[in-house]
């Protein structure tokens, strides 16, 4: 029931994530998906942990983001550091402003995994 947000990247795509706040002073919890998983994979997650916020983002091409290619089936990316810049972009200007300098956990599988470092 929470609605999605949608940020528009360097490629003109629609990059989508979904915040959910219980509260301040809760873990803050960064959801980064693997390839081919859309971030509606995670919300049972957040369902089962109620005790914490939770950030989760559709990488392009995957889920409810946009995609380069008219198949809708199909992920394609110019550069993977695409990737990165979209998830630098979503932490910069919606994860850490919200958080305001508390600690943040992250949850990434495979591909996310891999953004994820590279944002590191």
């Amino acid at each position: 029931s929470v609605p999605a947000q949608e940020f528009t990247n360097k490629q003109g795509l629609k990059v989508r994530f979904r915040t959910f706040i219980r509260g301040a002073g809760l873990p803050n919890i960064v959801v980064s998906p693997g390839q081919g998983e859309p971030m509606k994979k995670y919300f049972e997650l957040v369902h089962d942990l109620p005790n914490a916020n939770f950030f989760l983002i559709d990488h392009q091409g995957q889920g409810e983001s946009g995609r380069l290619l008219k198949d809708q089936q199909k992920c394609h990316v110019e550069s993977f550091q695409h990737f990165v810049d979209d998830f630098t972009f979503w932490m910069d200007q919606h994860v850490l402003p919200m958080t305001k300098g508390e600690p943040l956990y992250l949850i990434a599988h495979s591909m996310g995994g891999a953004i994820s470092t590279r944002y590191m």
